[in-house]
């Protein structure tokens, strides 16, 4: 295995490695957190991540690109499980809601009220674009292309007139095999 050099040449220092299983704490844990390989896991939180200067080397910087990554999908994943617990209970709200025959209800931090708002629900889409198109109510529509259904006409050769191809540069990051 290299060990990875610091802009002066040097080996850089092996970083005190920490099993994940005495991380000590529950919620998301930060990976790589003090410089360490990628998917090792330390006490960190990610903030050092985001405190650390962009490094010189493209290694160091893919590297610190997977972390930053890891660190953001943990977060991510945490805030899935948030999310999942608020929809439940939201839902548990507006059903007592419905059964006390009230609009709303306080609790010590907080007040919670129901609101009536009206949306579209598209029943007939045939018939919808049709009055779109008459009565030129574009206001109704958002204005985004669907970019698989536009990458099969290029596909096609097929010409979509107020289009034209845009290449979008991305970046493919993945954990290296050991």
């Amino acid at each position: 295995m290299n060990a990875t050099k610091s802009a002066r040449g040097k080996a850089a220092p092996k970083p005190r490695r920490v099993p994940a299983k005495d991380a000590g704490r529950k919620g998301p844990t930060g990976v790589v957190g003090n410089g360490g390989r990628p998917g090792e896991r330390t006490r960190s939180d990610g903030a050092d991540v985001l405190a650390r200067p962009l490094p010189e080397t493209l290694g160091e910087c893919v590297d610190l690109l997977y972390v930053t990554r890891q660190n953001r999908l943990d977060l991510e994943h945490q805030a899935q499980k948030f999310q999942s617990r608020e929809t439940a209970l939201r839902e548990h709200i507006i059903e007592k809601f419905s059964k006390a025959d009230i609009e709303g209800a306080r609790g010590k931090v907080a007040t919670c009220s129901v609101n009536h708002a009206t949306v579209a629900q598209v029943t007939d889409w045939a018939a919808f674009m049709e009055y779109v198109g008459r009565e030129r109510a574009f206001d109704l529509v958002q204005r985004r292309v669907n970019d698989t259904a536009y990458r099969s006409r290029l596909d096609e050769q097929v010409s979509v007139p107020g289009l034209e191809p845009f290449k979008v540069l991305k970046l493919s990051v993945q954990k290296r095999a050991k």
